[in-house]
């Protein structure tokens, strides 16, 4: 992922974000990223970010696309409502937009009808805000908690066991 493309492109999103009102979560290597090391993984592959606010989906696809973002590749949440990856166009920085819906003892995104592609245990649903280059998101708290059961070993910047 070029990272300068991945900066200009996530303050594109951070925007239409701040503009709908809405929360923005960093999720998995994003918020690895953003904690630990205050900038991008230097193997990162996409921009994973987050949000409950599932009334204003439509909303957060209409700003997306007229940045220059296009649809990619669907996922299903529980409600069979569809979340998407989102590519911008001419580059190579793809973002991962995962709709957050209730799932008993924690949240989740659905890529179909049986598979989650995203899951927030409940016990991470509060949040602490971060500094990551010049803008502030929200990362899943407490945060060395969850980069834990994330990650594992997380403090050590040569192991990345993504997903675990």
């Amino acid at each position: 992922m070029n990272h300068e493309h991945a900066l200009q492109d996530l303050k594109i999103v951070y925007k239409i974000f701040k503009k709908l009102k809405l929360p923005l979560i960093l999720m998995y290597g994003t918020a690895l990223g953003a904690y630990r090391d205050h900038k991008f993984l230097p193997d990162e592959q996409d921009i994973d970010i987050a949000t409950f606010d599932e009334k204003n989906k439509v909303a957060i696809w209409n700003e997306l696309e007229k940045k220059g973002f296009v649809k990619r590749r669907g996922h299903k949440d529980l409600e069979g409502k569809i979340d998407f990856r989102y590519l911008p166009v001419n580059r190579q920085v793809m973002f991962d937009l995962f709709l957050l819906g209730d799932n008993g003892d924690h949240y989740a995104s659905w890529a179909n009808d049986s598979t989650i592609c995203a899951t927030l245990p409940k016990k991470f649903s509060e949040f602490e805000e971060i500094k990551f280059y010049g803008m502030k998101f929200l990362i899943p708290a407490p945060t060395d908690d969850f980069l834990k059961e994330t990650y594992g070993d997380w403090k050590n910047n040569k192991l990345r066991n993504h997903g675990r």
